[in-house]
């Protein structure tokens, strides 16, 4: 969804960014999330990622409080969950807008257990491959 000039506008004033899925889909998934990256790590030193599960299509997750068509796919999304732990120091994450009433088939449900799992297991690889090993620390 493209929100209205107005709130455009003061997303800007703010200095907030952003990326369309027409953009995505223009220039791909990967050119994206890099770009995005390359923002939120122009002046903080830790990242905290709030996962909007409407960033989905709906047909992924119909039981989110605002169904957008055209978003993204379970493996867009999971590959972007891990991109941002392997190039951030992310330091929590929260997900929005899953909604229990509306998915009754727990689609929305498992996409953003499925994206936290992603996450939580990159940051493992990740601190795994940074860690000392036993014979550094004999």
């Amino acid at each position: 969804m493209t929100p209205p000039r107005d709130i455009l506008d003061w997303m800007k004033l703010q200095g907030m960014q952003w990326h369309l899925m027409s953009k995505v889909r223009t220039v791909g998934t990967a050119a994206v999330i890099e770009e995005a990256i390359e923002q939120a790590l122009n002046g903080p030193e830790m990242i905290y990622i709030s996962l909007d599960i409407d960033v989905l299509d709906p047909g992924f997750a119909p039981g989110c409080t605002n169904p957008e068509p055209g978003g993204m796919t379970p493996g867009d999304l999971l590959w972007t969950m891990q991109r941002l732990v392997e190039a951030t120091n992310v330091i929590a994450m929260d997900v929005v807008e899953v909604c229990p009433p509306y998915d009754s088939s727990e689609l929305a449900a498992q996409n953003a257990n499925r994206a936290v799992m992603q996450a939580i297991s990159a940051l493992a690889v990740k601190r795994r491959k940074t860690a000392p090993t036993p014979a550094a620390t004999a």
